[in-house]
Formats: structure tokens, C-alpha cells, sequence
């Protein structure tokens, strides 16, 4: 089992790395929509294992870490069902208007939210609720 040391990261670092997260979540989401719409491509399973390649070699590339066989069985059941969703959304995508995929997006981040409050019992306050009313204005 993979132990992590938490130790604690500075206001400044999380709010940065909310914002690049944040930003890069936007690009591959138009970007993705319009490689399915503007461009006409129809591959929708090729694009999503250039995703989780190109994804999977920028994490360890950057993480430094040491490939290890049981942590890759560990990971395992979660990048398949990463796979099977990161696959289906894209499959999906590729139906939409921009107008509904916009409403879909902001639907999703309120979704996500609620059940969080609902489910977990965690409440959001603060800097990591502002992207949420950024999106939903916008």
C-alpha cells in the first residue's frame, strides 16, 4: 500500500494549482469538443487513450516515482473505471451542442457539489467554491 506523508502546502500553492487545474480542465474540454464537432472526428476511443497516455506520462515524468508492479495492481480497478468513464464522456460529447454542453458542464459542478455536501458531509467555503460562481456566471 502506498503511504503519503501529509505535510502542509502553503495557501499560495493550492490556490495556483486550483487555477492551472482549473484552466487546463477548460482547454481539454474545448478542445475536445471541437475535435469531435469543428474537425468531424469520429474516433472517440482514440482520443481518449492519447488522453490517459499523454496524462499517465506527464504524472510520472513530474511525480519522480519509482514504477513498482503493486502499485500499478493497486491503481489498476481505478484506471479502469477512469478508462470506461473517461471513454463514455467522450462518446457523449460528441453528440452535443456547445449550448447543452455548457449547460451540462456548469450542471455537473453544482451536482458534484451537492452530493459532496450530501453525501461526504463536507462543506465548501471560500477559494474553492469561487471557481464554481466563475463557471456559473460566465
Amino acid at each position: 500500500m502506498v503511504q503519503m506523508i501529509k505535510q502542509p502546502v502553503p495557501a499560495q500553492k493550492r490556490l495556483a494549482a486550483a487555477f492551472y487545474f482549473g484552466v487546463a480542465s477548460i482547454l481539454v474540454q474545448t478542445a475536445t469538443k471541437a475535435i469531435f464537432t469543428t474537425f468531424g472526428f469520429k474516433q472517440h476511443l482514440i482520443v481518449a487513450l492519447l488522453q490517459m497516455a499523454f496524462t499517465s506520462i506527464v504524472l510520472f515524468v513530474s511525480s519522480r516515482a519509482s514504477l513498482d508492479f503493486g502499485i500499478l495492481v493497486e491503481v489498476f480497478p481505478l484506471s479502469m473505471v477512469s478508462a470506461f468513464n473517461i471513454a463514455c464522456g467522450l462518446m457523449g460529447t460528441g453528440g452535443l451542442s456547445v449550448p447543452m454542453f455548457i449547460a451540462l458542464r456548469r450542471f455537473t459542478l453544482v451536482f458534484s457539489l451537492l452530493l459532496e455536501y450530501f453525501i461526504l458531509r463536507q462543506t465548501r467555503y471560500g477559494f474553492s467554491v469561487l471557481p464554481l460562481h466563475l463557471v456559473l456566471r460566465w
